[in-house]
């Protein structure tokens, strides 16, 4: 039993090395200056983006500026296409799959090492959305980030996290909608 375990312990400490890996930085188009870690071969941003385009919808938290520290901008799906810093982009449905899929099978598990002080290092924080009627929702439960994939005219995906349900899950939700950004490289 002892053997097994101490195995196990090795294999899951040699599992998360190997998926999660270095750490830089990133500037955004305004100056702001971001965290990133590398995970299956990905390098992501570690905090919402806080550039505040000149074009386009987007908003801070509850219309609160003082949220933006912590939070960054909910920016509707148009504006999400065209605010990554220089050399970055928008992640795909794939590369959300990819991250869900590397951190575990089940959604508590890649909720676990999704959220701050887990072990993949992207630091999720519940800031809610922005729902398309000017409503915001569910702060401190859950949290919503734009892929750059359509799921028809006027649907796209997104990563969504739920405190409550504990998981980390793909859908598709209206483009109107305000959610966070995290750019990839």
């Amino acid at each position: 039993m002892k053997t097994k375990t101490i195995i196990t312990l090795f294999l899951s400490i040699f599992f998360t090395t190997a998926i999660i890996g270095q750490t830089g930085i990133v500037i955004d188009r305004g100056g702001k200056t971001y965290k990133t870690v590398k995970i299956a071969g990905i390098e992501w941003m570690t905090e919402n983006l806080a550039y505040k385009p000149s074009v386009g919808l987007y908003w801070t938290l509850n219309d609160d500026e003082s949220n933006l520290k912590t939070y960054g901008y909910l920016y509707n799906w148009e504006t999400a296409q065209s605010v990554c810093p220089f050399g970055w982009r928008l992640p795909e449905k794939k590369d959300f799959q990819t991250l869900l899929d590397s951190l575990g099978w089940t959604p508590s598990k890649q909720f676990e090492a999704l959220i701050v002080g887990g072990i993949s290092g992207y630091e999720a924080l519940f800031g809610g959305w922005r729902h398309l009627e000017g409503d915001f929702r569910n702060a401190g439960q859950n949290s919503l980030w734009w892929t750059s994939g359509e799921f028809d005219e006027g649907n796209a995906w997104a990563l969504g996290m739920s405190k409550n349900r504990r998981g980390a899950i793909l859908g598709y939700h209206h483009k109107q909608n305000g959610f966070y950004v995290r750019c990839v490289k």
